[in-house]
């Protein structure tokens, strides 16, 4: 099951989230993994408005306790204020993919 989370960000800002990804609340090993972190306006849309993935805009800081530092850099943001609903997939090197996290981005003026 998905883990809920929320972020929240000013338009054409850069700011950093902490995250720890984790499979039923426990500590999810990414080691070797690849993480992606899509946005669109709404859960069901097609339409992608902005994806980070590893080791750009997602930073492990350490793969065997699962944690992450989120870059949203200024570009990424900018002009697209907003509510939005987030999500995080994790492709293992099982070949498997995952997601982990679901939840709410506001993007602030």
């Amino acid at each position: 099951m998905a883990t809920i989370i929320a972020f929240e960000v000013y338009a054409g800002r850069a700011r950093d989230h902490v995250v720890q990804c984790k499979l039923n609340d426990v500590a999810l090993d990414i080691t070797g993994c690849t993480l992606t972190f899509t946005v669109r306006r709404q859960r069901d849309d097609t339409a992608v408005l902005l994806t980070m993935t590893t080791p750009v805009q997602i930073e492990v800081t350490s793969a065997t306790n699962g944690m992450t530092v989120f870059h949203f850099i200024g570009s990424l943001t900018q002009g697209r204020a907003g509510l939005y609903i987030g999500r995080l997939d994790v492709l293992l090197t099982t070949g498997q993919t995952l997601m982990l996290e679901e939840g709410p981005v506001t993007i602030l003026p």
